[in-house]
Formats: structure tokens, sequence, C-alpha cells
């Protein structure tokens, strides 16, 4: 959706949190923090999507990374 404010999607695998609750603490911290229009979490397999500005999905993977819940070879891009 060219030209739209929410142009950037991405999904997350926060597969390094070890309780659903935390896992669903680490998402709202995101969505909190990022000011993220459209975040989705997927418990089982602890996938966090987001939608948004690419400075807010910047923002959110920014902090996915510094909060050392990310495994690399998991995150994937869906842009």
């Amino acid at each position: 959706m060219p030209g739209a404010k929410d142009d950037v999607a991405r999904v997350f695998y926060l597969r390094h949190t070890p309780s659903v609750q935390e896992f669903q603490e680490v998402a709202v911290l995101i969505w909190s923090i990022s000011d993220m229009g459209r975040l989705f979490t997927y418990n089982a397999p602890r996938a966090v999507a987001v939608r948004g500005a690419s400075s807010q999905v910047a923002l959110a993977r920014w902090l996915v990374h510094e909060l050392g819940t990310v495994d690399p070879q998991r995150s994937v891009s869906a842009d």
C-alpha cells in the first residue's frame, strides 16, 4: 500500500520468552512504547506481528533486539 502511513509489516518470533505471560508482557511493552497501531500475538510459536509506519516498526525491531528475546534465525520480514 504505497503512500499509506502504516505500510510496513513484520513478524518477530520471541522464542526466548520462557512463559506466555512474559511473552505477552514483552508484546505489550513493544506496542505501548512504539505507539504501534496494529500488533497481534500468537502464543504457541511466540510470534508477534506488527504493522505500522517504518519508524514504528524500526523501533519495535530495536526493542525486540534490546530485550534479548529475538531468535535471529526466525525473525522474518513481511514487507
